[in-house]
């Protein structure tokens, strides 16, 4: 249960970082203004994702749903992950950017129930 919590904390801190951020008008401009409600939907959208994925498992658990597992590109899914976090370094006064040495992918169960 602890593992679930923190899943469903982390696009909560997310929205709430980029969106209290907004209402006190902090952004440069309008691009990114639109970058930081981008973030939001893509956060919300995770944090629905994740509850689908509570659902979809206990289905499992009960013998009543069947997983299906599909290639992640984890160099691409590092790169999304990082790029939420830009506008939290570029606020602090740093710069954040993935390294992507090499391309690898792993099964996970489809979409961004791995995010």
């Amino acid at each position: 249960m602890a593992s679930v919590s923190h899943e469903l904390r982390t696009p909560l801190a997310q929205i709430r970082m980029f969106t209290e951020t907004l209402q006190l008008g902090r952004e440069r401009n309008a691009e990114e203004r639109q970058a930081w409600l981008n973030i939001i939907g893509r956060e919300a959208r995770r944090l629905g994702d994740l509850v689908e994925n509570i659902l979809l498992f206990s289905h499992i658990d009960a013998d009543r749903a069947k997983l299906e597992l599909e290639r992640t590109d984890l160099g691409e899914l590092i790169e999304e992950v990082v790029e939420g976090y830009v506008p939290l370094a570029e606020q602090r006064g740093m710069r954040i950017w993935p390294m992507r040495r090499r391309a690898s992918s792993r099964w996970s169960t489809p979409g961004p129930c791995v995010r």
